[in-house]
């Protein structure tokens, strides 16, 4: 039986038709290789049996909210996104999906009571 990753994102996608103007194939595709490097520099041997799950929202705000529990309004220190950085949207999400991720890790990220943070800052 394979083994399952320690980190997993599941989009959700709260934008009507936002599928049929980007790839979120792509984003994700992305997401999983920052998440596998996430994996690889984060101290998370700790997690024992733990799994962390995090959600990609998709929505229209102009923040990028990094969450501490399941409640949707319970954000703190949000990310500034940065829409004029950009001309196409596929490159504005991913860059700003990407962000948060690192975002919550350099920050860090607490499960089961123990605290797991980058332990090299993301190059990209």
């Amino acid at each position: 039986m394979q083994e399952l990753p320690h980190i997993r994102a599941l989009p959700s996608i709260q934008v009507i038709g936002l599928e049929q103007i980007v790839d979120m194939t792509s984003i994700m595709a992305q997401v999983k290789k920052r998440i596998e490097y996430i994996s690889d520099t984060a101290n998370l041997d700790d997690l024992g049996g733990w799994r962390l799950l995090i959600s990609l929202v998709f929505n229209h705000g102009n923040v990028i909210g990094i969450g501490n529990d399941s409640r949707r309004d319970s954000f703190h220190d949000p990310v500034e996104a940065l829409f004029d950085d950009y001309t196409d949207l596929q490159t504005c999400l991913t860059t700003n999906v990407l962000r948060g991720l690192d975002a919550a890790f350099e920050r860090g990220v607490t499960v089961a009571g123990k605290r797991f943070k980058l332990t090299r800052t993301v190059k990209e």
